[in-house]
């Protein structure tokens, strides 16, 4: 059985729950440059909540309807005082348009490497711009396409991965994956196999696009932001010729500095809760 990637959020949780280095980043560099933020891609509210609980007033973007369902349970449960921060859009990350702007905006977990096609990038380059603050900051992360990690593996059963506890059940879980570099679209098709007969094996696929650290500040600068930094990880080490992940801050250019929707609190953004 074929699983759309997004449509299980249990499954995600589970999967990430190991994703730590990301929050803990994410969360102090915005304790330090403070909101209001946007964060695009926002899934189930893995880094939303932990920004809330930060002090941020944040909403997340998500074009997922299944997620952010999960992340409307997660806002639930915090502190009043936490929920009433945070709002949540559905939207593409590639065409949404919101009447504030923020001096945060982040795409964490390779999240623009879900723009398979070059317009979607720039489109979606294009609405961070017009939606950061003069002042603010665009932090993403990406992985590196290193070509040891893209060789092709797996064939049709996978290699194996590692086990996952989802839903009462213990999972083993494989891992194929076909690289194209015509297009720099990964293809990872992750199998599930339960070790009992009480549940059904499943599968589900992600496509990735894949972008060469060189190209970043090109691609930013024709959206009006500059490169300021880049991380080698979530340490902060400085780039270095065996990373497997590029971790960007960007800012706008001068010249893109005015204009657009005002910085305002979360009240009028449009929300799924």
């Amino acid at each position: 059985m074929d699983q759309p990637y997004y449509a299980d959020p249990e499954r995600y949780e589970a999967e990430y729950a190991p994703f730590r280095a990301d929050v803990a980043w994410y969360t102090a560099r915005a304790a330090v440059l403070g909101g209001p933020a946007l964060e695009l891609g926002c899934g189930t509210g893995r880094v939303l909540c932990a920004l809330a609980g930060a002090g941020l007033e944040v909403d997340g973007l998500d074009n997922a309807p299944a997620m952010l369902a999960r992340a409307r349970e997660r806002v639930a449960r915090l502190p009043p005082p936490l929920a009433a921060r945070v709002g949540l859009v559905q939207a593409d990350m590639a065409a949404f348009s919101l009447p504030r702007r923020y001096h945060l905006v982040l795409a964490p977990l390779n999240g623009l490497m879900h723009l398979l096609d070059d317009a979607s990038l720039a489109a979606c380059l294009a609405r961070v711009a017009e939606h950061l603050a003069p002042g603010g900051r665009f932090l993403f992360d990406l992985s590196v396409p290193r070509p040891d990690l893209l060789a092709e593996h797996g064939g049709e059963d996978g290699l194996p991965l590692r086990s996952l506890r989802l839903r009462g059940l213990t999972y083993d879980v494989s891992e194929s994956q076909r690289y194209d570099p015509a297009t720099r679209i990964s293809l990872v098709r992750y199998r599930f196999s339960p070790r009992t007969e009480d549940g059904q094996p499943f599968t589900t696929e992600l496509h990735l696009r894949l972008f060469p650290p060189g190209e970043i500040p090109g691609l930013l600068a024709r959206a009006g932001l500059k490169a300021l930094e880049r991380h080698g990880d979530f340490r902060g080490s400085p780039p270095g010729p065996d990373d497997v992940m590029q971790l960007w801050e960007a800012g706008l250019e001068p010249r893109s500095a005015g204009g657009g929707p005002k910085p305002g609190r979360n009240e009028n953004v449009p929300s799924v809760h």
